[in-house]
Order: C-alpha cells, then sequence, then structure tokens
C-alpha cells in the first residue's frame, strides 16, 4: 500500500525548498546579497543630525567658504565612521515647518544659529526623531592682509538628545603660515580644511572606557 506524507511533512519539505531558492537567488546575484548586507548596517547606524557650522556674531567677514568647509569636512568624516545615518539640518524641512505652525518651535527657534541654545537644539533635534546632534561654531577669525595669515578657532560638539548629555566637546585654533601668493579666500579654504580635520578627530576619538563620560546640558 502506498503511504500518504503527512500534512507536517509536506510542510516542512516547502519550507526546505523555499529556502534553498533563496540561496540559489542570492548566489546567482551577488547583488542582492551585498544590498541585504547593507541594508543590515544601515539599520544599526545611529540617527545624526548636523547642524551647519555657527558664525560667532563678534565676526564681521563674510566667512560663507570657510562654513562651507567646514560643514563638507565634518559630514564625509561622520559617514565614513559608518556608525552614523547623517542628515543635514534645514529649517525648510516640512516637519520643521509643521512644527512652526503648531507653535512647538518659533519661527526664529528653527534657524540659527543653533550652538549657543541647547534647549533649541534638543527640540528640533527630537521633532525629527534624531538620536545625536553635532553642532559647531566659528568662535574667532583672524585675517592679516600684510603677512597673509590666518588664524581661526573652532569648536563642535556631540549631544544625546534622548539622554540631554554632551557625549564629546573639541576645539582647535589654527594658525596658517605666510602665504604671500595665496588671496585670502584661497588660505582661508585650506586653513578651514585643516582645522575642520583635527576638530573631527577631536570629536570622533572616543575611546571605549570613556564613552560613559558625559555631561548634563546646560543651556
Amino acid at each position: 500500500m502506498k503511504k500518504t506524507s503527512s500534512p507536517r511533512l509536506r510542510y516542512l519539505s516547502l519550507i526546505a525548498l523555499g529556502l534553498a531558492m533563496a540561496l540559489v537567488v542570492i548566489c546567482i546575484n551577488p547583488a542582492n546579497a551585498k544590498a541585504v548586507s547593507k541594508k543590515t548596517v544601515e539599520i544599526h547606524r545611529t540617527r545624526l543630525l548636523f547642524f551647519p557650522f555657527d558664525v560667532d556674531p563678534s565676526i564681521t567677514n563674510d566667512i560663507t567658504n570657510v562654513t562651507n568647509m567646514l560643514n563638507d569636512v565634518a559630514i564625509s568624516r561622520l559617514e565614513v565612521t559608518k556608525e552614523y545615518s547623517v542628515m543635514r539640518y534645514s529649517w525648510s524641512f516640512p516637519t520643521i515647518k509643521r512644527m512652526v505652525a503648531d507653535n512647538v518651535i518659533t519661527s526664529d527657534g528653527s534657524k540659527p544659529p543653533f550652538s549657543d541654545d541647547n534647549i533649541k537644539l534638543v527640540k528640533l533635534t527630537k521633532g525629527l526623531d534624531y538620536t545625536i546632534a553635532m553642532v559647531g561654531s566659528v568662535d574667532e577669525y583672524n585675517y592679516d592682509p600684510d603677512k597673509h595669515t590666518l588664524e581661526i578657532t573652532v569648536s563642535a560638539r556631540l549631544v544625546d538628545v534622548t539622554k540631554k548629555v554632551v557625549l564629546k566637546l573639541a576645539a582647535r585654533t589654527i594658525s596658517s603660515p605666510s602665504e604671500m601668493s595665496m588671496t585670502e579666500n584661497q588660505i582661508a579654504v585650506q586653513t578651514a580644511r585643516k582645522a575642520g580635520d583635527l576638530l573631527m578627530n577631536d570629536l570622533l576619538s572616543i575611546p571605549k572606557k570613556e564613552k560613559s563620560t558625559t555631561s548634563t546640558l546646560k543651556k
């Protein structure tokens, strides 16, 4: 007499067949495997909201070229770590406009400066559903037109907005050598790039044993 397979045995056989077919698809198309792997990594990245560098009000020069370079260097360095999913903040985000319309924040509260107001920083970052905020500023900019030299001071911090603590603070003062053949703009961009690299080295070099060392936010 011919034996009939039990429903349980047929069910297990179908599962085994499905797994085998999925493995074949991944083997045939390596891109699928890479996509799955990449997606898995991204799931575990910390969501970081990057606020463009502010400029101290005492600096009257137009140093947009400096802040642009600092922003580019910082975002690039954050992304290279593979630890963060980075979004650059903009007050034109629909969520931010809705927060303003709902009186959660004021219009001025959605715009720079950000580095001098932790309450504003926390509200905006939480409102956009991000965990970590990075904020920085150009604190000093002193160009000597006679010597063609520049000294700038920059600072930045990483803030965990869920715990309301500063994870890391960093500041750098960089002086350029005398560059008589270069314009102020060229010197500024070159110095900003160096300052940004050194600042991010300090900000991202957090030994595991020091990761728990934080300070509570103050306004």
